[in-house]
């Protein structure tokens, strides 16, 4: 009982401090002092030794504007860690997504014997910095996974608090247009579906402006997590990625779109258990799960004899 208290206070804790987070990525505050409590906070919710945020100049060029425990980790210590770490940084700036990066997987020298969890921190559609947390090395795979998902969302709310800081030169509408329009391009670019998947996930959670955006698909009777924004690839034996498609097959068998802010009474009886799972699991405030249809022909017969076969191909889900 005492160990279950314990655990729960934890959550409690990680949560009133992405609370906080995101409460502060509303505020004027100026970029040091944000950076310097969003690091603050991101290195004690994840019980990480060091922390440092990284952020680009006018000059393109990656700067160093807040830290925290470098020296104790012996990052300050050994030259070749800095030269180490900023090629690190430029491969994950140049990918603009939240990696991990553990010793028993880097295929370059890391610059201390810690795992290594780098957040992209983007602005007007641009990757312009890195959060990079120092972690403990031997960490469970569930544990990688949950640093990734918390690091990636408060990451979100940092690129927010930049867009907010700048005003832009396009009207919303023209800049909206222009980047639906750019992310329209990038899906046509592959026949791959897991390329396309990839690109829907990460170039579309800029575009709806949520922390993470996921798709699965039918595979016959089973649907599965094919992408998931911000990671390489889909652990599908992950408790979060279980409940997921848990509550995406009860979406596609209901063929209507779900949200979390619906009440119980509002949402039907088979939605309402694996929705309460993913909510758990997942630790988000809101999610929506929305169904995905064949497109519709472009040319419709004039007579009204296939109604029917219409209605029933618009419940024939795929996602």
């Amino acid at each position: 009982m005492a160990n279950a208290d314990s655990v729960e206070s934890i959550r409690d804790q990680i949560t009133q401090l992405a609370r906080e987070i995101e409460q502060s990525s509303r505020t004027d505050a100026p970029i040091d002092t944000f950076f310097a409590e969003l690091l603050r906070r991101l290195v004690t919710a994840l019980g990480a030794p060091a922390g440092a945020v990284w952020l680009m100049d006018a000059q393109r060029h990656l700067r160093m504007i807040t830290e925290i425990g470098l020296a104790d980790i012996g990052y300050l210590d050994d030259p070749q860690s800095d030269v180490h770490n900023r090629q690190l940084l430029g491969n994950a700036i140049g990918e603009g997504q939240t990696v991990l990066i553990s010793p028993d997987n880097a295929s370059v020298p890391l610059p201390t014997e810690h795992m290594l969890v780098m957040g992209a921190v983007e602005h007007s559609g641009r990757c312009v910095g890195i959060v990079e947390i120092f972690q403990r090395p031997g960490t469970s795979e569930q544990a990688r996974a949950g640093f990734l998902q918390f690091v990636e969302q408060m990451c979100a709310h940092a690129g927010r608090f930049l867009d907010r800081k700048t005003t832009q030169k396009t009207s919303p509408t023209e800049a909206q247009g222009e980047q639906a329009n750019q992310f329209v391009l990038q899906l046509l670019r592959s026949l791959d579906e897991k390329e396309v998947a990839a690109t829907a996930v990460n170039d579309g959670r800029m575009l709806v402006g949520s922390d993470r955006l996921s798709i699965a698909v039918t595979y016959g009777s089973r649907v599965q997590v094919i992408a998931i924004s911000g990671q390489e690839t889909v652990n599908l034996r992950a408790n979060l990625v279980q409940r997921m498609s848990d509550l995406a097959k009860s979406v596609v068998k209901m063929a209507e779109p779900v949200s979390s802010d619906q009440t119980f009474e509002q949402l039907p009886p088979q939605i309402v258990d694996p929705l309460t799972e993913f909510m758990h699991e997942s630790g988000s405030r809101f999610a929506a799960v929305l169904p995905l249809f064949p497109p519709a022909a472009l040319v419709q017969p004039d007579d009204t004899s296939n109604d029917r076969s219409r209605r029933q191909a618009a419940h024939n889900t795929f996602g």
